[in-house]
């Protein structure tokens, strides 16, 4: 009989072991299906940004830039069309200016980048290497390289301001005040 005590004894502890080792294996179980549900659903997040940063990249890839930085310096490879002594030129005639009228202003003149969709927009100067300087439309906004030509009194900022803006590849005039 107490052989038999000790067999249900050791009986009952080795159930008690193994179903200690029962619990502590399902627990494990039921983190690590926490941990997969986890990392699913942080994979799928990751999925769903990573398409959006590809549909993304496939409507920007279509914008023009034509900036590119080489050796940690902006060089221009090529002149635009219309050079800034040429774009000065066409708006002052443009704007009837002459000698006279422009006596006590002075005239300056920077190569932008303009996003123009009903508007115009600045996107930045140009200081760097441009491959094209021709109008490129995307969608509804065309973007262009725009000479901003600046006629101002003398010395003064807060003075009149007449900016003409000239396109770099055709030199057109695409915005004006034509109040000499």
């Amino acid at each position: 009989m107490r052989r038999h005590r000790i067999l249900v004894a050791g009986l009952i502890c080795g159930l008690i072991i193994s179903l200690a080792s029962n619990v502590s294996v399902a627990w494990q179980l039921m983190k690590s299906q926490e941990l997969y549900c986890n990392l699913s659903r942080d994979y799928d997040e990751l999925l769903q940004s990573y398409d959006e940063l590809l549909q993304s990249y496939d409507e920007l890839k279509g914008i023009p830039v034509d900036v590119a930085i080489s050796n940690d310096s902006y060089s221009p490879s090529k002149p635009p069309i219309i050079l800034e002594s040429d774009a000065i030129d066409i708006a002052l005639e443009y704007g009837g200016w002459n000698e006279t009228s422009l006596e006590g202003m002075e005239v300056s003149a920077a190569l932008e980048y303009y996003c123009i969709d009903g508007g115009m927009t600045l996107l930045h100067g140009v200081t760097g290497h441009i491959v094209d300087f021709h109008p490129r439309t995307v969608g509804n906004a065309t973007f262009r390289y725009l000479w901003s030509v600046i006629i101002r009194e003398k010395g003064s900022f807060a003075g009149r301001i007449l900016p003409y803006y000239v396109d770099a590849a055709t030199g057109e005039v695409l915005s004006y005040d034509d109040t000499p």
